[in-house]
């Protein structure tokens, strides 16, 4: 299984899902996001949901972790995808050491002589 730190994953989260353009995402999380944080939210950022800040996304990441409601799986802790507690996983790697954790693997699996692989 591949973990990555939280807040790096919901920054990278908001960065592609709300900050850059997505108006499929902003209509739906994106308005649910400013629904639920903002208050005197104008009716523009209500229908389209294009403007939500990086503050008001970890409110609503808190507020749907403490309700169980309205979670969306690119913001779930990464333990409700995976279930590492149910599953009983050989390696854990990291996104912020993947070149290392990736040799790592390589080397278990004895698959260090791909030369493909030595050029990334």
């Amino acid at each position: 299984v591949i973990a990555r730190d939280p807040f790096s994953r919901l920054f990278s989260g908001f960065a592609n899902k709300l900050f850059e353009v997505n108006p499929s995402f902003w209509s739906t999380v994106g308005r649910i996001v400013i629904r639920n944080t903002r208050t005197n939210a104008s009716k523009k950022s209500l229908s389209f949901g294009h403007d939500v800040s990086f503050p008001e996304l970890v409110k609503y990441v808190i507020m749907s972790e403490r309700s169980g409601s309205y979670r969306d799986g690119h913001f779930i802790p990464i333990s409700d995808h995976c279930r590492p507690c149910q599953i009983k996983y050989d390696i854990v790697a990291k996104m912020e050491t993947i070149k290392e954790d990736t040799m790592f693997v390589l080397k278990r699996l004895n698959m260090t002589h791909v030369d493909e692989l030595h050029s990334c």
